[in-house]
């Protein structure tokens, strides 16, 4: 009899939150490649600055984006390019992290904690530093993050162990 391993829905909104950022991430990490390839210098006021807020408003908490909108900077090209692929990078990290916390991998669920810590401390300094209500709502999503990861998907994965463990006892 084949096992049937139903997910909780939290569990299934976290990974689609985690999956589509890192998709756009990696989108958007792709489009400054192909933008820097043909370009001799990216300026941060033009084409590239409307793709870096584009990213800044998915996720106002994203330290790396905020500091290069910020940094109202010409870049040189192998500069650019090389931001684009840490954008391009940091996107598979999330889309691996998602589908890792989809397989309840315990390393998983400890980088995120850390990630999410990480990102929640940011975000209230932030706030503090420069009030927002998108970086509130923000931070406030990060902090229910890192509370169902540390709280939440521990009892969920206790709860898969134990229904598997009883199904396989009554073979």
């Amino acid at each position: 009899m084949k096992k049937t391993h139903v997910r909780p829905l939290s569990l299934r909104l976290v990974v689609l939150y985690k999956f589509i950022l890192g998709l756009v991430e990696l989108i958007f990490g792709s489009s400054f490649v192909l933008l820097t390839l043909g370009a001799q210098e990216v300026s941060s006021s033009g084409v590239v600055q409307k793709i870096i807020s584009k990213e800044l408003g998915e996720d106002p908490n994203d330290l790396f984006v905020h500091w290069l909108l910020t940094h109202n900077l010409p870049f040189p090209i192998s500069t650019a390019l090389h931001l684009s692929l840490l954008v391009l990078a940091l996107g598979i990290i999330k889309l691996i992290i998602a589908y890792s916390i989809w397989q309840h991998s315990h390393k998983a669920k400890i980088l995120s904690i850390i990630l999410v810590s990480a990102l929640g401390i940011g975000g209230m300094i932030e706030i503090w530093q420069n009030f927002g209500w998108f970086k509130v709502v923000a931070t406030i999503i990060d902090f229910l993050l890192l509370y169902y990861l540390a709280f939440v998907l521990p009892k969920h994965i206790e709860q898969d162990k134990s229904r598997f463990d009883i199904t396989d006892q009554t073979r």
